[in-house]
């Protein structure tokens, strides 16, 4: 399909360029609408610009201009002078819907940190954490996207987790504590723990209590590369933790867990994996570019880095498992 720029008609490859550079555009439309918290003032009613631009304490020209944008993008529909949102994204976007995916705001510091790309490769690593910045503002926001993203995700794991030997388990780097939840509802009588450093853990409570799992999972906190992660486990799960740690740093991490299981107990690793080429799938290898701006010494690793990891952590028994949702699950074994 042929592009309309300005300058370039009928040129495709041009237009392809031109439509990478001005992709950040879209992009930041819909972080200024969750900063915003524009979908929520709409909620499932249409309103005029006049009504949001009033809940929002914005300026109304200002107002209609993102709006219309957001029109442009099928997130919101229009119809004379009232915006609505469009019906397939009702339940995604706004706070109390079924499936809502949490208010995306914290991407501000994604956003800004992609800012620095081209110093982060300057040096190495995330320029903006060298500066002394963190997601710690939008930690709760964070958390309940990975709540969303856990409830999506965590059957598919569960269920490929032989769960008949076991008794006593850690969700390591827990988050919301999505997957510990599920496992219990899959076997309920084992003894389940989580861990996470102690301003998450807080969070991570309160996520566990409004589920009505406050009885049943152990919470702990503290820095899993220096604190007791506690020991005699038959399980141990590590989801999408390992890609924001070095290779060394993560071989530490799996002698500590693999000295904290009970002989045959078995590790269980999710996370995104990256091809040998290391530029496939794209996702993965933008996400590995995220990983640089974002944190100290971030990776996505390939199958062959894991089983190195695994192997110099004293494992065996590897095996691999791709889910639908472009993740892959590892175990290992003790």
């Amino acid at each position: 399909m042929k592009k309309d720029h300005s300058l370039f008609k009928y040129d495709e490859d041009v237009n392809n360029l031109l439509d990478l550079v001005f992709a950040f555009q879209k992009s930041r439309v819909l972080i200024s609408a969750f900063e915003l918290d524009l979908f929520n003032v709409i909620g499932e009613s249409s309103k005029t610009a006049r009504e949001i631009t009033f809940e929002l304490n914005t300026e109304e020209f200002a107002t209609r201009k993102l709006l219309d944008v957001l029109v442009s993008l099928n997130i919101l529909v229009k119809s004379g002078d009232r915006y609505s949102i469009a019906k397939k994204y009702v339940n995604l976007i706004t706070k109390g819907s079924s499936h809502y995916i949490g208010n995306l705001k914290y991407f501000n510091f994604i956003w800004d940190c992609w800012s620095k790309l081209t110093d982060s490769v300057k040096m190495g690593t995330s320029a903006l954490v060298k500066e002394g910045r963190t997601q710690i503002e939008y930690l709760e926001e964070i958390l309940f996207t990975l709540q969303w993203r856990a409830t999506q995700q965590a059957n598919t794991l569960i269920k490929n987790i032989n769960l008949h030997q076991v008794n006593k388990a850690l969700d390591l780097g827990c988050g919301s504590g999505g997957y510990a939840m599920e496992l219990l509802r899959a076997k309920p009588n084992i003894e389940m723990f989580v861990f996470d450093l102690p301003e998450v853990i807080e969070i991570t409570k309160r996520f566990i209590d409004i589920k009505g799992f406050a009885d049943r999972i152990t919470p702990l906190s503290g820095d899993f590369f220096v604190d007791d992660i506690g020991k005699d486990y038959d399980l141990i799960m590590v989801s999408n933790v390992m890609n924001r740690f070095s290779f060394y740093q993560n071989i530490t991490l799996l002698r500590k867990i693999y000295d904290s299981l009970n002989k045959g107990g078995m590790l269980v690793i999710q996370d995104y994996l990256i091809n040998d080429d290391r530029v496939s799938p794209e996702f993965q290898a933008l996400f590995n570019l995220n990983l640089l701006v974002t944190t100290e010494s971030g990776n996505v690793y390939t199958e062959t880095d894991m089983w190195m990891m695994l192997k110099e952590s004293w494992f065996s028994n590897f095996k691999r498992i791709d889910t639908e949702y472009g993740t892959s699950i590892i175990f290992g074994h003790k």
